[in-house]
């Protein structure tokens, strides 16, 4: 808003602004040198802030952002290929033993990594989490808000992102016992620190009962990023977790429904690499059958006879 909007359309009068000026100003943003993501978030902004002029605040009896195209920088085969690798920095195994050898379970990193890895929650989902949406005995956890930081000190609880992400996750004993030992951490450092301890109901904090916010959580992922060498950010938690899932053999839906995707296509796009390993895993394994049995000799003879 401050850095774009504000500068660009906040000095016309809010009945002035027309189609075509918003327009324009939406296309300027491609010499910006913006990702799209970021170009799209704008536009965002700028169209629910006029919709809102709208209804319900009356200001406006239509929406002159209502029709306005989201700018798109073409990327080249390189950058494609490039954001495609940053947006699934997915880790192995192996990689997350190695975090875990770093992450000592007491440290404010310990439980958004876990949770995250186990559940495939967001970052501001992870944050947002309180022991009130967390059943320890029919072992669920129930994503019902989010944690969202606007400033240092300004740190809000909001809504999930979308209606989809409304949803109750299924856990297994691994995160139970990870869980209950947090609960018994924070039992022992609010008696050790009496009144300077932060009391909430919030899951993940840090020794004195502080939330561990999402820049928090941002600032420790870029620290073990450094110790570990690993090339990961807490994101790669969320899409580790859906590989997993995929590769488990997990039905496309319920994969939708534990993530908390609004449409079904975002988990087929995201993820087809891995369906297609799987495939030709599967082709590989017919072949190597197939050889077993003798019906691929088989078929070259009668095909070295025929010619």
């Amino acid at each position: 808003m401050n850095h774009y909007l504000k500068p660009s359309l906040g000095y016309y009068h809010i009945k002035n602004l027309t189609p075509r000026i918003i327009e324009n100003f939406s296309q300027s943003l491609l010499d910006k040198n913006l990702a799209n993501h970021t170009m799209e978030i704008i536009i965002s902004v700028m169209k629910k802030s006029l919709r809102m002029a709208v209804f319900p605040y009356e200001l406006l009896n239509t929406n002159p952002a209502e029709y306005t195209s989201y700018p798109k920088r073409k990327l080249t085969v390189a950058e494609l290929a490039r954001k495609k690798h940053d947006d699934l920095k997915i880790i192995s195994l192996q990689d997350y033993s190695k975090l875990m050898s770093l992450i000592e379970p007491d440290d404010p990193f310990y439980m958004p990594i876990n949770i995250s890895f186990y559940t495939g929650l967001r970052r501001g989902e992870v944050s947002g989490l309180e022991w009130s949406n967390i059943d320890l005995d029919n072992k669920t956890i129930k994503v019902i808000q989010q944690l969202i930081q606007y400033k240092k000190n300004d740190v809000r609880v909001s809504t999930p992102k979308t209606e989809n992400s409304y949803r109750t996750i299924p856990i297994g004993d691994t995160l139970i016992k990870m869980l209950q030992f947090q609960k018994l951490l924070q039992k022992k450092r609010k008696m050790l620190f009496g009144a300077k301890y932060i009391d909430n109901d919030f899951v993940c904090t840090k020794l004195k009962g502080a939330v561990v916010t999402p820049v928090s959580i941002q600032y420790m992922t870029a620290k073990y990023r450094k110790l570990s060498g690993i090339d990961f950010n807490f994101h790669s938690l969320r899409h580790t977790h859906a590989t997993m899932l995929v590769e488990s053999g997990a039905n496309w839906k319920d994969i939708q429904k534990r993530l908390g995707h609004s449409r079904l296509s975002i988990i087929m796009d995201t993820y087809a690499h891995v369906s297609m390993e799987k495939q030709v895993a599967v082709a590989n394994k017919l072949e190597e059958y197939l050889n077993n049995a003798g019906e691929i000799s088989t078929f070259f003879r009668h095909w070295e006879n025929t010619f």
